[in-house]
């Protein structure tokens, strides 16, 4: 927990003497509930409970039987990853498409698409409404028309 504060105070640093432009995401595994309990006070909402994601991930397929296929797949070392993959896999340059229809390609594709990243392609950082250079995932608005750029990418959940 120290550690993680420690990094993040020197991000801080880093950002207000213009060493970088945007905070990388840290995520810290907190073993004891208590411990997340203070990072929450210290404003740090960049951290997850190992023992208590696993808990509930046995709670659900307990109660629901049907999602232990996909749960045993997810956390197997030989099952589905993440992936960042070219968007000419799933649009046309210069093709402007929807998120759902992103989605629909990536099902075709059996792969689950997650989110994207758009290229910065102007010095004003967006494109459609939507910032460039940032990685979006579960994107707010599924349904806003996007031009997708040769550069851009799409994280995907898939086997390979």
């Amino acid at each position: 927990m120290v550690t993680m504060l420690l990094v993040r105070d020197e991000q801080q640093r880093y950002l207000m003497e213009e060493k970088i432009q945007t905070l990388p995401v840290m995520i810290a595994e907190i073993l004891d509930p208590r411990t997340a309990q203070l990072l929450e006070l210290a404003s740090a909402d960049d951290s997850m409970v190992s023992n208590e994601f696993v808990s509930m991930a046995l709670g659900q397929m307990a109660m629901e039987r049907d999602i232990r296929i996909l749960v045993e797949d997810l956390f197997c070392p030989e099952g589905n990853e993440m992936h960042i993959k070219g968007v000419h896999l799933f649009a046309q340059a210069g093709e402007s498409l929807s998120f759902w229809e992103v989605m629909n390609r990536a099902r075709q594709r059996v792969e689950i698409a997650l989110g994207f990243a758009l290229a910065v392609t102007n010095s004003d950082k967006m494109r459609d409404g939507v910032a460039e250079g940032e990685l979006i995932l579960n994107p707010a608005n599924k349904s806003q028309k996007i031009t997708w750029m040769p550069n851009d990418r799409i994280v995907v959940l898939s086997e390979d």
